[in-house]
């Protein structure tokens, strides 16, 4: 495994334009592609930018991009959260930010990007909380062992499963 990354040199910048998302390479040949992310950086990517479904960030590391993700605003059904972990008993939705497609390149993977990643998307929920209210920061990935462990290191926990992916859930508080 490799060293841990310096996080104090990750830059994290919103995606301004189309041009910026070009430059992004996520060909890797012996990847397997299973939650989509070629496919929303090559064809959906631009049309939910413009359509505001998203917000697109780039990770510098040294001024060379190595991962990108994409947060929205978005809620979660109770059935995410198990009845234990609910902070409150309410019929509905808890308001929470996805963190969508990431994507970390090749060689920087194990070096614990990802976990930095989101630590950053936890401290903008944080910071949006008390103006928009966000309970929590969700996502979904496959049942890949090595990125459950990485989320899992990042403090989220697993919950319901749906289409052969997995729903994971940390709380904002």
């Amino acid at each position: 495994m490799a060293d841990p990354i310096n996080h104090d040199l990750l830059d994290f910048d919103i995606i301004s334009n189309e041009s910026e998302l070009s430059i992004i390479d996520v060909e890797e040949e012996d990847e397997l592609d299973t939650l989509g992310v070629r496919d929303f950086l090559t064809t959906l990517a631009i049309v939910y930018k413009k359509n505001y479904l998203t917000s697109i960030w780039k990770v510098s590391y040294e001024k060379e991009i190595i991962a990108f993700f994409t947060i929205s605003m978005n809620s979660v059904g109770l059935p995410i959260i198990p009845t234990e972990k609910q902070t409150f008993k309410i019929k509905g939705r808890y308001p929470a930010v996805l963190l969508g497609q990431m994507w970390v390149n090749k060689k920087f993977r194990g070096r614990h990007v990802s976990y930095w990643i989101s630590q950053y998307v936890k401290g903008l929920a944080r910071r949006i909380n008390p103006s928009i209210a966000c309970s929590c920061i969700v996502l979904q990935t496959d049942k890949d062992e090595r990125k459950i462990r990485a989320y899992k290191r990042a403090n989220f926990l697993p919950s319901q499963e749906s289409d052969g992916k997995i729903w994971m859930y940390q709380s904002t508080f």
